[in-house]
């Protein structure tokens, strides 16, 4: 006997049968238990997906004889169509007669009643092939059809379906299949078959199936002949020339990690061994696009190809602003594939390009970084402040319950307030240093958070402040959906609140880039402005990580237990000036050009 394709020998022989479309399955057969046919139907969607499988499964269910099932694949109605042998079922195929005569020919063979089943059915294949003639001339029929007679018309391409044939019909769009539909039937095929699988291999079928059954069931038997025995996932990816996870990880790591030569030599031997660079070059773009999507949503749910650890790997180099840049780049790449002849030197420079992006905010990121240490001047000699800011602070309850969910509970000694100065003197004498302060005329990179600064800001942080602005700290997310603010609601929605001081905030976040992002210098007017409009608050706003809150709320129980804490830092609201706009743009320069890579002209 000749050997029969998969897909051919596994086609569903009951709606049970059928991978995915479920609510198309469930419609059609409430209608026939509801004995509530239609004379017309519309089955669209993409190809492989079960339009011709349903068309004849339904012409099946109607001439079945069975009063019990919907179908009972045991009468001679069912097994006739089964065969492609009812004389009352008509399969047309309207790529191969799609002219004015051939559709004329059917309907004069439609008044004739059936033959052996109740119903007359017509299923015509790829009806958007007919011509335009043909479609009229089908018009009225379809319009008006005996009663004895229901038409199936199936189409990948609905929008070529003239719209009177489409008003006329009961239209059910396939979808594409889930990937988890289409495993479970082929574990069902090759458990039939009796090949034994890896089931990471079944998972690549799936994802390389793209929703279609019927193409999933053609890699199946691809790489059944190339792997009798065993099909393995090295196999699939040999025959399909996919890359894998962990190169695609590599590549990206190389980039972030600024390594131009392991770059380019990686995706020399990508391309050496014969991979599909097209979807290689989507498959990063998956990759990238997903990060993106949990660094928003922080969801594993969202998560298809990386785990969670991967995507945290990748945001402590990177942030989101920067892996929407390299997107951008990898999608013009896909979009100017079809009109390049070298797709390797192409994506050569869509890589250097992104290793580019990483390059230039690491340079910026270094002047602004929140863990620069710098010295604090020594003011003029004044410790009565600290007496009545432990007054206002229970500072056990304060960190515990109030600065950070993720604080560890640790007992705080009794403070000594009335010890004497002489061990703050100590520490003093150890700084030699100029005051910190950002006044209107300089610009705001002055104030730079070490662990003193920090701590100066805790100190004199305002606890009612805090309670009484965190209801609308927590409505920022609410603005992220306008436009002209989008940019830094998106930028603080994800923080919380740390400590509040008269004008400024200690926000606290989950990544590092995210907070050398939101303490960057060219940020800073615009989140100003953004929380004065806002929240009615005009701040500057200081950002550490989740990590770090805990570090320094540990030296802050410390310090304030030995009656050690740093005076107050002034801390002043930057104005937009015209020098500070122009030191910023030179700042920026630097950082692209390098300091003696432009002039300046006045």
């Amino acid at each position: 006997m000749s050997y029969t394709a998969l897909y051919r020998k596994y086609r569903p022989s009951t709606f049970d049968d059928i991978a995915g479309q479920q609510h198309i399955v469930q419609t059609l057969t409430n209608a026939l238990a509801q004995n509530r046919l239609a004379h017309a139907y519309l089955f669209t969607g993409p190809s492989g997906n079960g339009k011709t499988s349903v068309a004849k499964l339904f012409a099946k269910a109607i001439n079945c004889e069975s009063k019990d099932q919907i179908i009972c694949d045991k009468c001679s109605n069912c097994l006739d169509t089964k065969n492609n042998i009812h004389p009352d079922v008509v399969e047309i195929d309207a790529a191969s007669n799609n002219g004015v005569d051939e559709i004329r020919s059917l309907i004069e063979k439609v008044k004739y009643s059936p033959l052996k089943g109740k119903y007359k059915i017509y299923i015509i294949d790829e009806v958007h092939m007919l011509s335009l003639g043909a479609f009229n001339a089908l018009l009225k029929t379809l319009e008006e059809p005996p009663a004895h007679v229901v038409f199936i018309l199936a189409t990948t391409e609905p929008h070529k379906v003239i719209p009177t044939i489409i008003s006329r019909c009961q239209r059910y769009d396939f979808t594409r299949v889930k990937e988890s539909d289409i495993f479970d039937n082929i574990v069902k095929v090759l458990n039939g078959e009796n090949i034994d699988y890896d089931k990471k291999a079944i998972q690549l079928i799936s994802n390389l199936a793209d929703g279609g059954v019927r193409n999933s069931l053609s890699i199946l038997e691809q790489s059944v002949a190339y792997s009798p025995e065993l099909v393995t996932v090295e196999d699939v990816r040999r025959i399909y020339g996919i890359v894998t996870k962990e190169e695609k990880l590599e590549l990206l790591d190389n980039i972030f990690k600024l390594k131009m030569k392991e770059t380019l030599a990686l995706l020399d031997k990508i391309s050496n061994q014969g991979n599909d660079l097209e979807r290689f070059n989507i498959e990063l773009v998956n990759t990238l696009k997903e990060t993106v999507i949990y660094s928003y949503s922080k969801s594993t749910e969202l998560l298809q190809n990386l785990s969670k650890e991967e995507v945290e790997s990748i945001l402590n180099v990177v942030n989101s602003s920067q892996l929407l840049q390299m997107i951008d780049i990898l999608m013009d790449i896909d979009a100017a594939k079809k009109n390049i002849s070298d797709l390797v030197s192409y994506m050569e420079l869509g890589f250097i390009k992104m290793i580019s992006i990483v390059e230039n905010k690491t340079k910026f990121s270094e002047e602004i970084s929140p863990q620069k240490d710098v010295t604090i001047a020594k003011p003029t000699k004044n410790t009565n402040y600290k007496k009545e800011v432990v007054d206002k602070i229970n500072i056990e309850e304060e960190f515990k319950k109030h600065l950070t969910p993720t604080s560890e509970e640790t007992k705080v000694k009794k403070l000594d307030l009335d010890s004497n100065d002489s061990d703050m003197d100590k520490n003093d004498d150890k700084e030699d240093i100029d005051v910190i302060g950002v006044h209107k005329t300089e610009p705001q990179r002055d104030i730079v958070l070490n662990d003193e600064t920090l701590l100066s800001l805790l100190t004199f942080a305002d606890k009612e402040k805090r309670i009484s602005i965190q209801t609308d700290w927590e409505n920022i997310v609410n603005y992220c959906n306008d436009v002209e603010v989008a940019k830094y609601a998106y930028k603080l929605c994800k923080s919380s609140i740390l400590a509040i001081g008269d004008n400024y905030v200690v926000a606290v976040v989950e990544h590092n880039h995210l907070a050398t992002d939101l303490n960057d210098d060219s940020n800073q007017i615009g989140l100003t402005k953004f929380l004065k409009e806002k929240l009615n608050e005009e701040l500057r706003v200081f950002a550490i990580t989740t990590e770090k809150s805990q570090e320094i709320i540990e030296k802050f129980k410390t310090r304030a237990a030995n009656n050690t804490l740093p005076d107050k830092i002034e801390v002043e609201i930057v104005e937009e000036t015209k020098e500070l706009i122009v030191d910023s743009l030179i700042s920026k320069a630097e950082s692209v050009f390098g300091k003696d890579g432009f002039t300046i002209e006045e």
